[in-house]
């Protein structure tokens, strides 16, 4: 009784791992044609000469509500492409080429997440090798200041909060930047300085409020390239 037991248990336990595993394929490669659909062809727009903003997500491609976000941002005349941090590194060169042919500036805009807020600043700085601007950068919950922001960043605007012991622990944790050149207008704005609800807002919550999208617009609109040039109204 017991071996068959033992035999039917084993068969049911390779039969979820299996499932697991094909589950883990499916949400990869969904999140891989997302990224693709975006990048080149920008979702629900015909190819124009618009600004462009590069999004990335945070670990594991964890961002909730980054879609509702990306069609604010659509909304505004603008085009998007989504990406995971390690994709949005290594696709540095495809980004660079793209924002050459099809933004009014040659450059890019960058909003990212948690994690994605590393990767962006490393994307920036692989884009300061290639000769290219970015025109503004919004961070949320920046969970590393190892970088600072290059040169290269016209704008930066970095949103986290100080939380107190958890700041030791990166996973839970947003912290203040510095840029490595003045000409950067640099601003980090924590929580309890801002219109958001500190009570309500968690590290892991705090990208997928509407009121955090809004102001992230706000910041967005406020700085950018448009046909008549950059402008901040910081």
């Amino acid at each position: 009784m017991y071996p068959g037991l033992l035999r039917e248990s084993l068969r049911v336990m390779r039969k979820i791992s299996f499932l697991s595993i094909v589950v883990l394929v499916l949400v990869i490669t969904l999140n891989d044609s997302v990224f693709a659909r975006n990048e080149f062809s920008p979702q629900g727009q015909t190819q124009c000469v618009a600004p462009h903003v590069v999004m990335i997500r945070g670990v594991g491609g964890y961002w909730p509500k980054v879609d509702h976000l990306a069609e604010g941002v659509m909304q505004q005349g603008m085009t998007v492409s989504i990406h995971h941090p390690y994709t949005a590194i290594k696709k540095a060169g495809q980004i660079a080429c793209y924002c050459r042919e099809n933004t009014p500036g040659q450059s890019v805009n960058i909003i990212a997440y948690s994690l994605g807020c590393d990767a962006a600043i490393v994307l920036c700085q692989k884009l300061e090798e290639m000769g290219m601007c970015v025109d503004s950068m919004i961070l949320i919950e920046t969970t590393f200041c190892k970088n600072e922001v290059p040169g290269n960043v016209r704008y930066c605007f970095n949103l986290y909060e100080e939380r107190g012991l958890k700041d030791r622990i990166p996973i839970f944790r947003g912290v203040p930047l510095q840029a490595s050149n003045c000409s950067t207008v640099m601003i980090n704005a924590e929580l309890k300085s801002t219109c958001l609800p500190a009570r309500k807002i968690t590290h892991f919550n705090i990208a997928s409020k509407n009121v955090t999208h809004e102001l992230v617009l706000e910041k967005l609109l406020s700085c950018h390239y448009w046909n008549n040039g950059w402008h901040c109204c910081e």
